[in-house]
Parts: structure tokens; C-alpha cells; sequence
């Protein structure tokens, strides 16, 4: 294990938050190590709020052959998801950075064509789009579900955001434009991913949608909060608006 961060022989960051993932962060880990062919770094997000969570011990005791960063907040600090992937994105010096869940609801095997999508055509972010043909959602909370698909064909279709997927976490970025937007103030939840997707847009990045499929949680418990989540999603949405039909 180790906390250094990143050398230039690696071209990608892969930023993994994680708050009480006991039962998933070590099979998350082993399971990128088997299918991201890139030469990459895993960079964990620490969001520990409970002195009990043990999931940065398990990290650290793991032996793996690509070398693992922490980026470390002031413990048990609750300021939340966004800015614990503030930090690590911060932090990041590979070209290119992409999100993945420590629950393994991303596919991964998606992630190497990310990589060739954003290299072969000079791409500021490459979305995994659940919403567009070849892309699926398995599982998850029926809710949720809808809300999600809701939100985004509404801002894919009515306030132009150009992608079918603006809330999904896992995307792609290229490291210096996502630094540059990074927002100065980021959103606590899981929201903090639709935000970056509409700085994204705001800045004019040259973007694609790939398909992927999105699987529900098997272990753990997820950290969404639906009632909170819509309300915070109303007001990014009313923000968009504001931009587009001032």
C-alpha cells in the first residue's frame, strides 16, 4: 500500500468515494485491477463520518499492484460527498480521472473505452449513459429510478444539456478541464455529480455519450437520500434554466 500520489507513467485516475464500504471496497478494488486494462491509479475519496467505519483500514491493508491513494480529510469531518471527491480531483495529475462507485454498480469494462473515446477524439468528458440505446438500469430503488429518468430527459430535451445521462456519477473526465471547473463551493451530496456535469456544459466541453449498464447495489446499504435529493436537483435544474433563457 501506499500513499503516494500518481507518476506520469499512468494515464488515468480512477476515484472511488467510499463512507462504510467494508463489504464492498475490497472486491471493488480487486475486481478494477482485473478489468481496467489502462495504466491507472485508484485514488480513494475518503467520506468516513463514523469513527467505526473500518473501510480506509481494509484499503490500506491491502496489497495490490497498482498503487493506491488515499486523499484525506479531517476525520469523521461531515461535509460530504462532493467534497471528498473535491479533494481527490484535486489531487489527481494523471491526463484523464474517472468516477467509479464502491458498491460496483458501474461496468467497468466500459472504463478502457472511455479512455480510447476521449484519446482519439481530444474529448473534455466521456458520459456512461444509462439512457440511450445499448444502455440499461438493473436493480435499484423504483423511486429513484424514476427520478433519474426523469430529470434527465427533461434537461437533455427541454434545457439542452448535451448528454442523456447528466446525473450518473461514472464519467469521464480529461483531468485539467475538471480541475479548471471544479466548482468553488461543491454540493455535499450525490448531486455534486449533476453539478459538475452542468460546469461541464457551461464551459463548452466537447463530450460523448457511451452506453452502460447500471446494476443496483448487492451489499452494503446506499447512502441516497431521495427526499433530500430532489429538492437539490430542482434548484441545479432551475440554475440551468436561468442560463439558457436569460
Amino acid at each position: 500500500m501506499t500513499r503516494k500520489l500518481l507518476t506520469t507513467r499512468k494515464l488515468l485516475t480512477i476515484i472511488i468515494p467510499v463512507r462504510s464500504e467494508e463489504e464492498t471496497i475490497g472486491g471493488t478494488i480487486e475486481l478494477v485491477e482485473k478489468t481496467v486494462h489502462t495504466p491507472h491509479i485508484i485514488m480513494i475519496a475518503d467520506d468516513t463520518i463514523d469513527p467505526s467505519d473500518r473501510t480506509i483500514e481494509i484499503v490500506e491493508a491491502m496489497k495490490q499492484p497498482t498503487p493506491v491513494s488515499i486523499s484525506i480529510k479531517k476525520k469523521y469531518d461531515r461535509d460530504g460527498f462532493g467534497p471528498a471527491l473535491a479533494r481527490a480531483i484535486q489531487k489527481a495529475t494523471t491526463p484523464y480521472s474517472v468516477f467509479v462507485m464502491a458498491d460496483l454498480c458501474d461496468d467497468l469494462h466500459a472504463i478502457d473505452r472511455m479512455v480510447s473515446e476521449a484519446t482519439e477524439n481530444h474529448l473534455d468528458m466521456v458520459v456512461g449513459c444509462r439512457y440511450m440505446r445499448g444502455g440499461r438500469k438493473i436493480g435499484g430503488p423504483v423511486l429513484q429510478g424514476i427520478l433519474s429518468t426523469l430529470v434527465n430527459a427533461f434537461l437533455f430535451r427541454v434545457a439542452g444539456v448535451s448528454t442523456r445521462d447528466a446525473t450518473n456519477a461514472f464519467k469521464l473526465y480529461r483531468t485539467a478541464f475538471l480541475q479548471r471547473i471544479l466548482p468553488v463551493k461543491p454540493e455535499s451530496g450525490v448531486e455534486f455529480s449533476l453539478q459538475l456535469t452542468i460546469c461541464a456544459v457551461s464551459r463548452n466541453a466537447r463530450m460523448t455519450d457511451i452506453p452502460t449498464t447500471w446494476r443496483g447495489r448487492k451489499k452494503g446499504h446506499s447512502k441516497v437520500r431521495l427526499f433530500s435529493l430532489g429538492p437539490e436537483y430542482m434548484k441545479l435544474i432551475f440554475h440551468v434554466l436561468m442560463n439558457r433563457f436569460a
